[in-house]
């Protein structure tokens, strides 16, 4: 008889890591989960309350951070995204969602936006430049050196 062995189990050895999950983000250092984000962010509809938390243990994406919506007043909970939030809210209100949806998208492209400008500004600071910049300051140690 052989003896029974099993085989080592193939874990998934992608090194997310070093380029980031495809789901979640990281929670904040000192943060307690589950914890409520009131107000939410520009352009949701009043009466909402987000709640993030975190992946379970045994999840795929332990330790990250997910949200959650649920209305104030308790009649709507565990909703996903944002725009689910704004259709729902649309339907109580009797008004159609779409206009509403499409000013969000742009407040959050605006926002998306300002934090790039930020982005940038902090790179260039740290002395990393891009495009024609980096040619220009390249050219110019070239030309010294």
């Amino acid at each position: 008889l052989k003896p029974f062995c099993l085989k080592p189990l193939k874990l998934n050895c992608f090194p997310w890591h070093l380029f980031g999950s495809p789901m979640g983000t990281l929670p904040e250092a000192g943060a307690a989960y589950p914890r409520v984000i009131f107000p939410l962010q520009e352009g949701m509809p009043p009466g909402w309350k987000g709640i993030e938390k975190l992946y379970g243990p045994t999840s795929k994406y332990a330790g990250k951070v997910y949200c959650r919506y649920n209305s104030v007043d308790g009649t709507h909970k565990h909703v996903s995204s944002p725009k689910q939030v704004i259709q729902i809210d649309c339907e109580a209100k009797g008004t159609d969602w779409e206009p509403v949806w499409a000013e969000y998208q742009r407040i959050v492209k605006e926002r998306d936006a300002r934090e790039a400008a930020i982005r940038a500004v902090d790179r260039e600071a740290r002395g990393l430049l891009a495009g024609e910049k980096r040619e220009a300051a390249i050219k110019k140690f070239h030309d010294r050196f």
